[in-house]
């Protein structure tokens, strides 16, 4: 019986760290023997130690240039840098947007930049180990207490040089935040290196004043998120608003240092709203107009934390995942959209105001959480409404949920489990919303076109990273980190228990690397980037762009008339490719 149960709750365990370290890719952070790191003492940064990258001699893999694709940055000189803007700990393309300084146009992307952690699976046996007599009725709750545990714990060990951002003027690139002497208007990560990841980038006029400011807000674990802006990113200088050295709402994670992250926002009613990553309380939305601050969502408003109405279990969301404003042709009134991250599966909330808000996927929604038609208390599938885009007059969404992955007790397969585990990865979703109706367009149970089944036919393909309207078609890029094999041995002697993890990612049926797909219509979609798209191998390129440690398509914009898309890598570093509309795939 001990046995059994412990097995049972080593499966939501291990499921539930998935759902928590996929949102944040360190996992995958190699340093290999030609790398090290030096600590500056004088700065408190850590510094790369390895050939300048313009001096080291480069293999091109035949083949590897698409001649649909171009890379912009990553494996120079195929690129015009190498993979993260010469910096390999730059895993992630992360904040983007365009902005005009003296009538040029600049396109600007924020970096994470990770080392890795010392968080590792020995530390979490640790903390599993700690918790005793769990009762059936009190099991959701421990799930969540123990997710927070294992997310802070992990998170507050993340090492970093601090974020940085670059601009590009369509001919050359430059560092507005990094320690390029010449460029660069202040250090790495706000000369805070806890600022691990620049999350979001937002023009925002303010009618206060008419200026229109550049903000930026970071992911920082340790001392809750910053924002800063600037009216000039090129030559600065930036101004902090929210930040480790402010007072009261004015200090990190405005003043609530468990909201660590930045990740949405959206001009609405002339209002800049943004919302919060929280795992201990539930994500937070607060709103400027360019002077005073507002919370609108979170504790002492009318809508507590995460939208929850308590904070007990599953009923308040973790993240503020994406912000969409969005006006349909049902109502022909304008909307700002909040999608959400729970691990019972996500939610969409609107308001026409910021001060009243409606359910459209929750408990009280159109459809449950998950965009389920019945509640189910813990859901691995479609947990987060990570990415929004407007296309042909409709809201599109698509959705995150667990990539698929097996387990090992004790060198043993245990099939019965590995057959609930793979039913629960069952790939990423995309949901059209028309201001009245939601409609599944990629997904479980649809028609005999395996583009339309869950992950577009392939359930490795676990987020749609990425949404943007492009061309009068519609593309979507994904996150496909292949499947995850978990070795736990359990040794057991009443009542203490030992536990040992270890983890690799194995193949599936298809590979790992990030896939692109595109619509013309909303309802059928074909491929452009991935190895499903077999008889034009030669002429367009196979999952990650034929590398499988570009995992995730995180980052679609447009500029120039290009579609650029930053590519998560955190193995070698993060890369960009641009595409220009001239060619596709036969539909």
């Amino acid at each position: 019986m001990q046995n059994n149960m412990l097995r049972k709750g080593l499966v939501f365990t291990v499921i539930i760290l998935f759902i928590g370290v996929s949102a944040f890719p360190v996992t995958g952070v190699i340093l290999n023997n030609k790398i090290t790191l030096q600590l500056n003492e004088k700065t408190g940064f850590w510094w790369l130690n390895k050939v300048p990258v313009h001096e080291k001699s480069v293999d091109i893999e035949e083949g590897s240039i698409s001649p649909r694709w171009v890379q912009v940055i990553g494996d120079y000189p195929n690129g015009e840098m190498d993979n993260g803007f010469n910096n390999s700990f730059n895993v992630a393309v992360r904040g983007k947007t365009t902005f005009t300084v003296d009538d040029v146009e600049y396109l600007l992307l924020g970096t994470g930049n990770l080392v890795g952690s010392p968080f590792g699976l020995e530390m979490m046996t640790a903390i599993l180990a700690k918790f005793k007599n769990i009762g059936f009725l009190s099991f959701n709750q421990f799930i969540l207490n123990l997710v927070v545990i294992l997310m802070e714990k992990y998170f507050k060990g993340v090492l970093s040089q601090g974020c940085e951002l670059w601009y590009y003027d369509g001919f050359t690139w430059k560092q507005s935040i990094g320690d390029d002497p010449i460029n660069a208007t202040i250090g790495r990560g706000f000369d805070n290196m806890n600022n691990t990841e620049l999350t979001m980038l937002l023009p925002y006029t303010s009618p206060l004043n008419n200026i229109n400011y550049l903000y930026a807000g970071t992911w920082n674990p340790r001392e809750g998120c910053e924002i800063w802006r600037t009216i000039n990113p090129i030559e600065g200088p930036w101004e902090p608003l929210i930040h480790n050295n402010g007072y009261g709402n004015f200090s990190s994670g405005f003043g609530n240092q468990n909201n660590h992250a930045v990740y949405s926002a959206a001009v609405f009613n002339d209002w800049l709203y943004v919302g919060t990553m929280n795992w201990r309380d539930g994500f937070e939305i607060w709103r400027t107009n360019g002077d005073i601050w507002d919370k609108v969502v979170g504790g002492g408003c009318d809508i507590s934390y995460g939208f929850g109405d308590d904070n007990i279990g599953f009923e308040r969301d973790i993240y503020a995942w994406e912000m969409k404003v969005f006006e349909d042709g049902v109502s022909n009134q304008k909307h700002l959209y909040v999608g959400t991250f729970n691990i019972a599966g996500c939610e969409l909330w609107r308001t026409s105001n910021g001060n009243t808000w409606t359910c459209l996927i929750g408990e009280n929604g159109t459809l449950k959480r998950g965009f389920n038609k019945v509640g189910i208390p813990l859901r691995t599938h479609n947990y987060g409404a990570r990415r929004m885009e407007i296309f042909d007059n409709s809201l599109y969404i698509g959705t995150a949920s667990v990539p698929p992955f097996g387990l090992k007790i004790n060198g043993k397969n245990i099939l019965f489990l590995n057959i609930l585990l793979e039913s629960m990865g069952t790939g990423c979703e995309i949901w059209r919303f028309d201001g009245s109706d939601f409609t599944k367009i990629v997904g479980r149970k649809l028609s005999s076109n395996k583009n339309s089944h869950s992950g577009f036919g392939d359930w490795t393909n676990a987020y749609i990273w990425s949404l943007r309207a492009y061309d009068d078609r519609l593309f979507a890029g994904t996150w496909n980190p292949g499947r995850f094999l978990v070795n736990i041995t359990i040794k057991l002697t009443y009542p203490i228990f030992n536990l040992s993890f270890t983890t690799d990612k194995s193949q599936h049926t298809q590979s790992a690397g990030c896939e692109v797909w595109f619509t013309d219509n909303g309802d059928n979609w074909y491929q452009m980037v991935g190895d499903e798209i077999n008889d034009e191998s030669s002429m367009w390129p196979g999952n990650g762009f034929g590398d499988d440690n570009n995992i995730g398509a995180r980052a679609l914009i447009t500029f120039h008339n290009f579609l650029y898309l930053g590519i998560t890598n955190t193995a070698d570093g993060c890369e960009l490719w641009k595409f220009d509309g001239s060619n596709y795939p036969s539909t």
